[in-house]
């Protein structure tokens, strides 16, 4: 009785929170934070640059250097296409209100599901003071690298000898997508994908062996999934 009790109650509770956090952001027009403004304005130009603007190109330039901390911009710039820029910021925001802890949660179901009441835990933390002070791409890697991290378990975790170039190139993608949006969170996400290869190889040296001619040639794919992104980073 009690464990079908907690079947039921424990999905009420997180997803009613996390309506409530979305709630939050639907409510109001703008949520304040400190550099929020500067991240709309930036769009905007970006906006006005693209669409050959005279008065701003006179003004204004697009940087050519690939750098970290650009998402934000260009998620807003692409949403402002058809929103209102109340209706993009929010559309930016729900991604780190809403996504982080669905992401959190889907970890949490299906590597240690008898600790999935701990979820719950993850929606407070999107009122984060980095949130507040405005750190858009700082708080929009968190979900990019637990869904970058999502996919790299469930494509990648097994043992199986080849991998398709499909599963590859998707995950380059969100590779990318990590770098474009913080450099931390795209060199933290190759240390965990490195651990996790090094864990797949003593598993399966210890159970069933490996073909590490496969593995190594697994290994050098990553690496030049990675590479541009070290090149970019670097310059």
């Amino acid at each position: 009785m009690k464990n079908k009790f907690f079947k039921y109650t424990e999905p009420i509770v997180f997803y009613s929170c996390l309506a409530l956090n979305v709630l939050i952001v639907l409510h109001f027009d703008y949520i304040s934070s400190m550099d929020a403004p500067a991240h709309l304005y930036y769009s905007r130009i970006i906006n006005y640059l693209y669409s050959g603007n005279s008065l701003i190109n006179s003004f204004f330039t697009i940087n050519k250097t690939l750098s970290p901390n650009l998402t934000d911009h260009y998620l807003l710039a692409l949403f402002n296409t058809v929103f209102r820029s109340t209706v993009s910021n929010k559309l930016l925001i729900l991604i780190f209100f809403a996504g982080f802890p669905l992401c959190f949660r889907y970890i949490i179901k299906k590597y240690n599901p008898g600790g999935i009441a701990l979820s719950s835990l993850s929606i407070p933390f999107t009122h984060c003071f980095l949130f507040y002070m405005g750190f858009y791409n700082f708080i929009l890697s968190f979900t990019f690298i637990l869904i970058s991290i999502i996919y790299y378990l469930h494509h990648f975790l097994d043992t199986k000898d080849k991998y398709s170039a499909k599963e590859y190139i998707t995950f380059m993608f969100l590779v990318l997508l990590n770098y474009f949006t913080n450099g931390i969170s795209f060199l933290y996400l190759g240390i965990t994908c490195g651990l996790i290869e090094l864990y797949k190889l003593s598993i399966s040296t210890h159970e069933n062996g490996v073909d590490r001619k496969l593995w190594v040639r697994h290994i050098l794919l990553l690496v030049l999934i990675w590479l541009p992104g070290l090149i970019m980073l670097y310059i």
